[in-house]
């Protein structure tokens, strides 16, 4: 057996056997016979062929990621003017004119109020509405003890619904121009 160059102790037990497995190799009766017939060049056919097939996996990869990455190139853009498309559509102009032939109106901003969005608010509210109470008037009387974010509603001049849905309480603005009673 040949001598090593570093010491032993340091390397893993394991990296010390494969170093000397492979110093053993060549000489090894296998590799011996190979050299000396033909069977080498089988071997080394077989090796070359393993790297072009390697090679070729590898450019096709590579292919098919760069058309996916285009793929969601195209896809980012469409998305991009689906989203332009959107915010064009629910532009405030749009959103008002559609409302308008619908025979809607909007609110004047002190029109807008907040609504206590307590439960015994809206048990009140379900109340007067199932009622038939609350058609262009204010549906929650209650003080504010809890607010939530200003909401404004579009209504017509339809009859209040008769069942008890659940419902939120909200500010509405009859189409005459009318504003919600301060709550």
């Amino acid at each position: 057996m040949r001598g090593t160059s570093a010491p032993a102790h340091n390397l893993p037990v394991a990296a010390v056997r494969t170093a000397g497995a492979l110093r053993r190799l060549p000489d090894s009766g296998l590799v011996v016979r190979m050299t000396r017939g033909r069977a080498w060049i089988v071997v080394l056919g077989l090796l070359l062929t393993g790297i072009v097939a390697l090679n070729v996996v590898n450019l096709s990869l590579g292919a098919s990621q760069g058309k996916i990455g285009q793929q969601a190139q195209i896809l980012e853009q469409e998305n991009s003017a689906l989203r332009a498309r959107l915010a064009h559509r629910l532009s405030s102009p749009q959103v008002r004119s559609a409302a308008a032939s619908l025979g809607m109106t909007a609110p004047a901003p002190n029109d807008i109020d907040y609504r206590d969005a307590s439960p015994q608010a809206v048990r009140l509210a379900v109340r007067r509405l199932a009622d038939g109470f609350g058609t262009g008037a204010s549906l929650v009387t209650a003080p504010a003890t809890t607010t939530t974010a200003p909401t404004t509603t579009y209504t017509t001049t339809a009859p209040a619904p008769t069942t008890s849905a659940s419902v939120a309480p909200v500010a509405t603005s009859t189409s005459s121009g009318g504003g919600v009673a301060p709550g």
